[in-house]
């Protein structure tokens, strides 16, 4: 995954320090046309969680994904709350979270706006 959109030297650099990762894949029907995570009238929400061998290489990883998201969203847009360990965009198929606790990077895409909060407070528990 890291290698499709960053360095390959990058992405071998920070996959060194993996150790576990988790993946949910959210469908729901569109509610229109609309960029992004879609596919045939549904609208799709990725969220992730992955683990890393230290609080270091979780933050490498949190800075390469970041980079990643602003190459696959091109019209991504920070939003206000976001911080050293916390990006939170929009993008055309919804919002962006990406957050670094510990030795740990969690991440959703493709959020509803009226979800956002939830997401961000769910990722927040983990």
């Amino acid at each position: 995954m890291l290698g499709q959109l960053i360095s390959e030297d990058e992405a071998k650099s920070v996959a060194t320090g993996w150790l576990a990762d988790r993946y949910l894949l959210y469908e729901r029907a569109a509610a229109g046309p609309s960029p992004g995570l879609t596919q045939e009238g549904k609208e799709y929400t990725l969220v992730a969680q992955t683990r890393w061998s230290s609080p270091e290489v979780a933050l490498a990883f949190f800075r390469d994904y970041h980079s990643i998201l602003a190459r696959k969203y091109p019209e991504l847009a920070p939003d206000q709350r976001s911080t050293t360990d916390l990006f939170i965009g929009t993008a055309a198929n919804g919002q962006v979270i990406l957050l670094r606790k510990g030795d740990a990077c969690l991440w959703a895409e493709g959020i509803p706006t009226a979800q956002s909060d939830t997401m961000l407070n769910w990722l927040n528990s983990r």
